[in-house]
């Protein structure tokens, strides 16, 4: 003899409550899973949006959402232009056609590269779901960069990093849209 029977046909909502997952059913009949930190996201972070004085200048993009964005999902941070080899404070570079020149003249394209390919093999190890980079960055911008004239002029394109990134199929978005709609 069947006293109830148990269609999980009839779910009715999907609740997330503090990591739980709650599964609401006909007759107020639920089901709850701790997903703990399965649902938090992987991400990988450019080191300057969270304090880490990392920019060309020796000093830091920080903003606070970043702070919200440690607490609640896993954050592996990097800063390919160091990962590449150069110091911190350098002497600030711009992407002109397919290279890299500092401010001096100095191609730098293979430092660029070099951060580029290190920056991809910690997100592939880690396994990162999305890549949040620095705005208009030679490595990190996404959609705009400096222009090459070193006036702060902005042309479209993506940084080094962030279109080695794309090519691999991690999904990268700027700083700006972050703060704009954070997960």
């Amino acid at each position: 003899k069947i006293l109830y029977k148990f269609n999980l046909n009839i779910i009715f909502e999907t609740v997330f409550f503090n990591y739980y997952l709650i599964i609401l059913v006909a007759n107020d009949i639920f089901i709850s899973l701790y997903l703990g930190d399965i649902m938090k996201k992987k991400v990988l972070v450019s080191a300057c949006l969270v304090g880490l004085e990392t920019t060309y200048k020796n000093d830091s993009n920080f903003h606070p959402a970043f702070v919200e964005l440690i607490k609640n999902h896993q954050v592996i941070l990097a800063c390919p232009e160091q990962l590449g080899g150069l110091s911190t404070p350098r002497t600030p570079a711009e992407i002109v056609g397919d290279k890299v020149f500092d401010k001096n003249g100095k191609d730098v394209t293979e430092n660029f590269s070099k951060g580029a390919n290190e920056t991809l093999k910690i997100a592939q190890m880690f396994n990162v779901d999305i890549a949040i980079m620095t705005s208009h960055s030679p490595s990190c911008g996404k959609g705009l960069v400096h222009d090459g004239n070193f006036k702060g002029d902005l042309t479209v394109g993506d940084g080094v990093t962030v279109t080695l990134l794309k090519k691999h199929g991690i999904e990268v978005i700027t700083d700006k849209e972050f703060i704009e709609k954070p997960f």
